[in-house]
């Protein structure tokens, strides 16, 4: 929920409702996903890329036919922010801080 309230204006979360997350990690939708990575790295924080590619595009289904547009659009903008037991409302203020910093936001 702090993710939700802290980024509301600068990611889009793919579960709003934190009752159905398995609070395995903060899932979005961003922009400059590769550049934020980057930046956040060079920050010490984390965040993961779970899927980068599409599952038409293993070799095992190359013969799918198929552009699929909107999957290829999300997979490009899809990101894992941290999110796990031993991260304090501090550290989460911190990503919060420079996701938002990244965006010219504030923070």
């Amino acid at each position: 929920e702090q993710y939700n309230a802290g980024l509301s204006d600068c990611l889009t979360p793919i579960t709003k409702d934190s009752s159905r997350s398995n609070h395995y990690c903060y899932q979005v939708l961003c922009e400059q996903r590769d550049e934020l990575v980057g930046f956040l790295a060079s920050h010490g924080i984390e965040a993961r890329i779970r899927h980068d590619f599409l599952i038409p595009d293993h070799p095992i289904f190359s013969l799918m036919p198929g552009s699929y547009p909107n999957a290829r659009r999300l997979v490009s903008r899809t990101l894992c922010l941290p999110m796990h037991h031993q991260l304090s409302d501090e550290d989460v203020y911190y990503v919060i801080s420079c996701v938002r910093h990244f965006y010219g936001s504030g923070g």
